[in-house]
Order: C-alpha cells, then structure tokens, then sequence
C-alpha cells in the first residue's frame, strides 16, 4: 500500500510514540526525525498542506519532549520553537519556557509563558508558573499576586465548580498569601 506524505507522517509519529513508551528513545527521535524530514514535501496545498504542518509540529513536540526528559535543554527548545513556528499554541511557549526555567533564565521563561498568555489568555498553567517566578525568583510579589489572581479567575471559569479548581484555587490562594507577607516585610 502507498501513503501520501501525509498519511506517512501520522505513521512515522505513531511509531515513535510506540517506540517512546517502550523506552526506546533513540529509535523514537530517528523516526521522528525522518517524519521531520518531509515537511514541506506535500504539493497539494490544500486541507492536508494544513495537517501536514500539524503532524510535523507534534512529531517536533514529542522528539522535544523526549530531549527535556534526557535534561538536553537546548535540543528540546529547538525543537519546541520550530513547532511554535508552525502551529503558535500557546502549549509550544509553555514548553519552551520550562526550558528557560530549567536553565534557571528566569526573564526569558518570563517572556514565553508571557507569549503562551497572548496566545491563549486562558492558560492557568502560564499564570501560575510566571507568578511562581515572580514570587521565588524574582520577588516582585505585585506582579506574582496579580499572575496568581489571574491564574485562579482562569481556573473558576475554565473548571467552574469542579473540585480540582478549588484545590489549584487553594494552592494559589497560599501563594498570594505569602507573596503579599514577603511584600510586607
């Protein structure tokens, strides 16, 4: 049987997530490098030009999530930001940013769960992690209150009533709380 690109890109990310969950990472980032390789090889610019660009994003994201797990920041950034280039989700510059945090570049983990907030203002995680930062890192306990504030207002109306968001909404209740005791002295 012969696949289109397309249809060869699903598989090659399909086998790399196999190969992922087996532990055989070498064999996951090779599949998912050559899966890579054939972006941009569709001549039909049409709905699959579209999933082609989406494919080849996630295949970025799983072989950047397979580098962050090894601790190799770097690689998993890049691949993090050429799928941010193709698909701009604010889960890209989420990742991107724990990359920075993790490489202890707090203003630059800072700017990207900044850019994850323009791209989707909902994101209770980018509120959370950035007013984390400001409150421990940084210790500009205005900016972490207002981040944590924004961060519960994003949970209620994302989980309005759920038991989760009260428990998030609890955690960052303590954490406005300590951040405005630091404020005060």
């Amino acid at each position: 049987m012969q696949y289109n690109v397309v249809e060869f890109t699903q598989i090659e990310i399909l086998k790399a997530k196999a190969r992922k969950i087996r532990h055989r990472k070498d064999l996951a980032i090779k599949a998912l490098s050559k899966a890579i390789s054939l972006k941009g090889k569709t001549k039909d610019y049409g709905d699959d030009y579209v999933w082609e660009k989406l494919d080849v994003a996630e295949c970025y994201v799983i072989r950047g999530n397979i580098y962050f797990e090894r601790k190799d920041y770097d690689s998993a950034m890049a691949d993090y930001t050429e799928a941010a280039k193709l698909r701009k989700w604010a889960e890209d510059y989420e990742d991107i940013a724990r990359c920075y945090e993790k490489k202890k570049d707090w203003d630059a983990a800072i700017a990207y769960y900044t850019k994850a907030l323009r791209a989707c203002n909902l994101r209770i995680n980018s509120y959370y992690c950035r007013g984390k930062i400001y409150l421990e890192r940084k210790k500009n306990y205005d900016k972490a209150i207002s981040d944590l504030k924004k961060a519960i207002k994003a949970c209620c109306k994302a989980h309005s009533g759920l038991e989760s968001c009260c428990k998030y909404c609890l955690e960052y209740e303590k954490m406005i709380a300590e951040a405005k005791r630091r404020k005060n002295g």
